[in-house]
């Protein structure tokens, strides 16, 4: 049994479930080291600017240990998590393998020593890719840190491919990098549409919505989101006299802005549902048959495994990390040009017109997300274990 120990800043409903899907190994035991409690209760969550707690399990069916202060504000910079009790944990421990997810706290370094003063082996699953944009001091800095840093990690779990390229571009071996997708609970986002005609059909009267397409855009209201990219389309589809709706779920700190663009440009049949739940997006996704994303510096974009789980096409601006895996441009969906409402607006009208194109691209969403799953993930970490010599998996 290959004992795994993942550090984490905090519990993260993305996280857990893949955490449980690994421990049902009989190869691999997982322990999931948290450093702090944030998320279990409410807390202020900047991005969405007011206080949420999460309504799925994020504790359920794998180990963890809490070894930080409990806390309900997020921790900001590298100095704000320093977690010294890690030291103690993983030298007095038997783990065979520590995971990091970053190495943006000084507690991941922390973590980090300990492990390479024992000999434990280093997984290390990051985000970043190469159209991130850093400016020039942050960035010599980031490439001559992870130039060093990388080559003492045993093994990378890379997200994507362009989490790959990322690696890459900085030195690692192609050898040495195995694909751990990030992935969702793809299972609880996938609706059987004809069993929740009624559901569907009363979300969509509550909120008043027509009869016409709806576009969905489901993330936080902030800058690099863009979410006021969709209203400037919207504005040059509407003077062209296409009728459709677009849905907004979710806050944030553009929240007054886009309804203000609303009134200014006189536009029709936009909806504000503010912050949605886990448990309750499915059904809305279920509701609507557009999803767009018109992020910059956008890592991966886990809304996209979202939406297209539940069986929407999807167009997204190009350089989100997810792209490259999951949109294939003209099959489920399309990628346009970021900052550029005109691209998106002409991306988003071969849907609108054309009810076949969105039903096909809404298949082939569903299709590709059959491969891109918690199975490929711990086929990735299975891998990895054997190619550091781990004979049990």
């Amino acid at each position: 049994m290959i004992k795994i120990a993942i550090i984490n800043s905090h519990p993260i409903q993305y996280f857990a479930p893949l955490y449980k899907e690994l421990n049902t190994s009989n190869e691999i035991d997982i322990t999931a080291l948290y450093l702090t409690d944030l998320n279990l209760k409410p807390s202020i969550d900047p991005g969405f600017k007011q206080k949420i707690q999460w309504d799925v399990n994020m504790l359920d069916g794998y180990s963890y240990k809490f070894l930080g202060k409990y806390q309900i504000n997020r921790p900001n910079g590298f100095w704000s998590l320093i977690v010294p009790q890690i030291w103690k944990e993983i030298r007095q421990s038997d783990y065979d393998v520590i995971w990091l997810h970053g190495y943006n706290f000084a507690a991941y370094l922390v973590a980090f020593l300990a492990a390479k003063s024992k000999g434990i082996k280093i997984f290390f699953r990051g985000e970043s890719h190469l159209m991130l944009k850093r400016g020039f001091l942050k960035k010599t800095f980031h490439t001559i840190f992870c130039k060093i840093f990388f080559r003492y990690v045993d093994a990378f779990l890379a997200i994507g491919t362009a989490n790959k390229k990322y690696y890459k571009s900085l030195g690692v071996s192609d050898k040495d990098i195995f694909l751990v997708p990030y992935t969702i609970d793809n299972s609880r986002f996938r609706i059987d549409k004809d069993h929740v005609q009624n559901k569907i059909k009363e979300l969509k009267t509550e909120i008043g919505l027509s009869q016409h397409p709806t576009i969905i855009f489901s993330s936080k209201f902030m800058e690099r989101k863009r979410p006021h990219d969709l209203l400037e389309a919207a504005k040059i589809l509407q003077e062209k006299n296409y009728e459709f709706n677009i849905l907004f779920v979710g806050s944030g700190e553009l929240e007054t802005t886009l309804n203000e663009l609303v009134k200014k440009n006189n536009l029709q049949n936009i909806f504000f549902k503010g912050f949605v739940n886990q448990s309750s997006l499915p059904l809305y996704y279920a509701a609507c048959d557009i999803f767009v994303l018109p992020s910059i510096n956008e890592p991966w974009g886990l809304v996209i495994n979202e939406v297209m789980s539940c069986g929407l096409p999807v167009v997204v601006a190009d350089g989100i990390g997810a792209a490259d895996d999951l949109v294939q441009d003209g099959i489920n969906g399309f990628i346009f040009e970021p900052l550029n409402p005109h691209d998106l607006a002409k991306k988003l009208k071969l849907l609108l017109q054309n009810n076949s194109l969105r039903q096909e691209m809404s298949k082939q969403s569903s299709i590709i997300m059959n491969s891109w799953s918690y199975f490929e993930c711990a086929e990735g970490v299975h891998n990895a274990c054997r190619h550091l010599g781990f004979q049990e998996v």
